[in-house]
């Protein structure tokens, strides 16, 4: 249930993710259904969920970043896909 949950967050830039997730879990409807006990493991597992994509995803762009810095000709504010390795 938590992937299925987590899903819905994953196309949400990280700064509308984290003013948002905390409202989405707590008023989800599905959740709602849970006792304490079962709700706090969800919510664990989405809050997992979520810093593993973080994480994923910075492994993918490490490289790529490492090597524009390397190169000394990194553009971060007219190259847009150097921006794209700043998020």
């Amino acid at each position: 249930m938590s992937v299925f949950v987590r899903s819905g967050l994953v196309n949400r830039s990280n700064a509308d993710l984290e003013e948002q997730k905390g409202c989405f879990v707590a008023g989800c409807e599905i959740l709602s259904q849970l006792n304490s006990t079962d709700y706090a493991k969800v919510v664990k597992l989405i809050k997992h969920a979520i810093i593993s994509t973080d994480l994923a995803v910075y492994f993918k762009n490490r490289k790529a970043f490492f090597d524009v810095v390397d190169s000394g000709e990194e553009d971060w504010f007219s190259n847009d896909t150097h921006r794209q390795l700043l998020r």
